[in-house]
């Protein structure tokens, strides 16, 4: 017999989608903790000559490019679900909550508020 999953399936698909849109917004647009994402964006910049970095500036510069792949990692979270799996889902799912709220408010960067 399957153990009971923590939160709802419907739940955890709604967290899944507001985590994969503040995680995509973290690291693409905020400049994170210590300014890690700011300086992994700054390393990754445009090197025409590397194309490892390149890339990779392409994709950490690329709200909606990360979208896919933190969505594919959410979708894996929200299909086997464990408790170490909710708890991010919670987290960064009520993140983006509050993230969402905040924009739809009128709150960004563009008008006073900080990244």
């Amino acid at each position: 017999m399957q153990p009971e999953p923590f939160l709802p399936i419907v739940v955890r698909w709604i967290l899944a989608a507001l985590a994969t849109y503040r995680l995509a917004e973290l690291v693409a647009l905020d400049k994170g903790p210590f300014g890690i994402f700011a300086k992994i964006r700054a390393w990754a910049g445009c090197h025409p000559s590397d194309l490892v970095r390149e890339n990779l500036g392409e994709l950490v510069h690329c709200p909606y490019c990360l979208g896919v792949w933190f969505g594919l990692f959410c979708t894996l979270l929200a299909l086997w679900p464990t408790l170490g799996g909710d708890l991010v889902l919670a987290a960064f799912g009520l993140a983006g909550a509050q993230a969402f709220l905040y924009t739809i408010g009128g709150n960004n960067a563009d008008n006073g508020g900080s990244r």
